[in-house]
């Protein structure tokens, strides 16, 4: 698959929907709700996402992918779905902060569905992928807190994995290397989601330490 020029300009203007999470699923529109079939290539395809697909559609029908495969039992079909968003976003510049964003959460679905699914190291190199992205990201934007609060959840994933396969020790470096991160961020102070966020994260990793030390 080729993308043009024009097509990352229309990407660009229309990518800050996208968040897989939960909630949009009901920010879905008509004809993504009920056109669920339609084949998958045809959506991937450059030239015709623009004119037929918003790119919250797009998102939701991964989500889609993402919700009916595991009702289902059928993980290997939305890792194959995933796949095919990580190979599209892939070849997206990645000088955008909402495209790495997306590509990063899509490893991290893929290993999702590789951790439920019992195959820890699988999980851990799709996780670690997503954390490599993270990073990169970082070093090319260190004031962006944002990004900053999705390394050091990347570091909890991966070391959450990393215990499981009794890596303890390198668990507890990973789940340092995210407090780190936490504890010399600083929020402007009308952030409180994000200050809020990272509250949260920072409770977790250090409860996780604690578990070691007790």
């Amino acid at each position: 698959m080729v993308v043009g020029d024009g097509f990352c300009e229309v990407l660009k203007s229309k990518v800050s929907v996208w968040n897989l999470s939960h909630d949009n699923w009901h920010g879905c529109s008509g004809n993504m709700r009920n056109g669920f079939k339609t084949d998958t290539n045809f959506m991937m395809n450059s030239t015709m996402i623009p004119d037929l697909f918003t790119l919250v559609d797009f998102n939701c029908f991964l989500f889609f992918v993402l919700f009916f495969s595991r009702a289902t039992g059928d993980a290997g079909s939305a890792v194959s779905y995933f796949e095919e968003s990580v190979e599209f976003l892939s070849k997206l510049p990645r000088n955008d902060q909402e495209i790495t964003h997306t590509l990063s959460i899509s490893l991290n679905k893929i290993g999702d569905l590789k951790y439920y699914d019992g195959d820890l190291k699988a999980a851990r190199s799709y996780y670690f992928q997503s954390l490599n992205v993270r990073r990169d990201a970082v070093k090319d934007g260190p004031n962006v807190p944002s990004q900053i609060l999705d390394l050091a959840v990347s570091f909890a994933k991966v070391a959450d994995v990393d215990r499981n396969l009794g890596d303890e020790d390198v668990a507890i470096d990973e789940f340092e290397e995210g407090i780190k991160l936490l504890e010399s961020l600083t929020l402007k102070s009308e952030d409180t989601g994000l200050e809020q966020r990272r509250l949260s994260v920072l409770e977790f990793l250090k409860s996780q330490i604690g578990e070691k030390q007790t």
